[in-house]
């Protein structure tokens, strides 16, 4: 079971943006996403904030 895990939008905002020095954890956090082994979540205001 993947673990589930809620983002702070700053957080999606560092991947988009490749903000350093936080895109590259950003971007790990996003490949375990796609890999299955997390499910990531954001809130409905984060749409407006990110």
């Amino acid at each position: 079971m993947a673990a589930r895990i809620f983002l702070d939008s700053d957080v999606v905002i560092d991947f988009f943006t490749d903000r350093e020095p936080f895109a590259n954890p950003a971007s790990e956090i996003f490949d375990l996403n796609e890999r299955g082994q997390l499910q990531l979540f954001i809130s409905a205001v984060s749409i407006n904030n990110i």
